[in-house]
C-alpha cells in the first residue's frame, strides 16, 4: 500500500465515527474496506453497531473486501450480532467463501429468531445439493413464518423439475438406474417427494 493511502485511514476513520449523515459513513466504512489494510478492521466491526443499517451493510462489504481471515472472522461473529440486518448481510457475503465452517455456520442461521436472516439462508442454500442443506430445506417447509415457507417450497418445486427433466435426459428409455449413479435414489415415476433427496 502506498504512504498516501496509510495517510488516509486515520481521516476516514474519524468521519466513520463522527459524520452525522449515514450515507457518507457508509461511503466510508466501504472505502476504508478498499483499502484492504488489516488495521481498520476494528473500525469496521465497530461500524457494525452504527445505529442504520446502510452503515452496518457497508462495513460488512468492507470487511469482506479485505478479505483476510481476521475480517473473515469479524463477519462470522457477525452472524451473531443482534441486528438481524446485520446477520442477513454477513451471510450474504459469508456465502462467497469456501470454508467449510462457515457454510456450517449458515446453515445453523436456520434456527434464526429473525425470519428474514432464515429466508437468506435458504437464498443462500438454493442450487446447493449436499445433504444437509436439502435436510434444512426440508425442515423450513414448516417454518413458522409463510415467507419462510414459501422459498423453501419454491425451492422444492425447483428440485421437483430439475430431477425430472435429468431422469428423462439421462435415462431415456433405460429407466434411471441406467444414468447418474443419484437418480435411482432419487426417482419416483410420477413426481419426486424431497424425502428421497436425503
Amino acid at each position: 500500500m502506498s504512504a498516501k493511502s496509510s495517510a488516509a485511514i486515520a481521516p476516514l476513520e474519524r468521519v466513520l465515527v463522527t459524520d452525522g449523515d449515514r450515507y457518507v459513513r457508509g461511503r466510508t466504512a466501504t472505502a476504508l474496506g478498499l483499502l484492504d489494510r488489516e488495521e481498520v478492521i476494528p473500525q469496521l466491526e465497530a461500524a457494525l453497531d452504527d445505529p442504520n443499517f446502510y452503515v452496518n451493510a457497508n462495513a460488512v462489504y468492507g470487511l469482506s473486501a479485505i478479505g483476510t481471515p481476521a475480517a473473515w472472522d469479524v463477519l462470522s461473529r457477525a452472524l451473531n450480532h443482534p441486528n438481524g440486518d446485520v446477520r442477513t448481510r454477513a451471510i450474504e457475503v459469508l456465502a462467497k467463501s469456501d470454508r467449510e465452517a462457515t457454510w456450517e455456520a449458515i446453515l445453523n442461521k436456520l434456527d434464526d429468531p429473525d425470519p428474514y436472516v432464515r429466508a437468506k439462508v435458504l437464498e443462500t442454500f438454493q442450487f446447493v445439493r449436499t445433504a444437509e442443506a436439502l435436510a434444512a430445506i426440508k425442515r423450513a417447509i414448516d417454518d413458522p413464518d409463510p415467507y419462510v415457507q414459501s422459498i423453501a417450497q419454491t425451492i422444492v418445486d425447483r428440485l421437483n423439475e430439475e430431477v425430472a427433466e435429468a431422469s428423462i435426459e439421462m435415462a431415456g428409455d433405460r429407466g434411471p438406474e441406467s444414468c447418474h449413479p443419484l437418480l435411482p435414489k432419487l426417482w419416483i415415476s410420477s413426481r419426486l417427494q424431497l424425502e428421497n433427496y436425503i
